[in-house]
């Protein structure tokens, strides 16, 4: 698997971020505080300035994402292939985002 970055390294601060959120949808992240740390989760979309949601298509479904702030999770450089996104948002099925993430984490 790639190198996880921290948010800071892809977001500096007095940047706008209005242009750089879109590009986190679709992107593979890793929860590092919560319950439900260590999980690793696709990024669906984006909620407001500081929240996205993210699934990982066995417990939290593209149907039903996970609010996670984004100061909480480790954004990698891998992404879902163009084909899963569209518009904006994600148009896979939960088996499609939990084989991707399986297969990018080696589990």
């Amino acid at each position: 698997m790639k190198i996880w970055r921290p948010l800071k390294a892809i977001f500096s601060k007095g940047k706008t971020r209005s242009k750089d959120e879109e590009t986190l949808i679709g992107r593979i992240a890793q929860s590092v505080s919560g319950r439900d740390k260590g999980t690793v989760y696709v990024i669906t979309g984006q909620q407001d300035g500081i929240n996205v949601l993210v699934c990982d298509g066995k417990k939290r479904t593209v149907s039903r994402p996970k609010r996670k702030n984004i100061r909480h999770l480790l954004i990698s450089e891998e992404k879902v292939p163009d084909g899963y996104i569209g518009k904006g948002q994600i148009n896979a099925d939960d088996m499609q985002i939990s084989a991707f993430i399986e297969q990018k984490t080696d589990i």
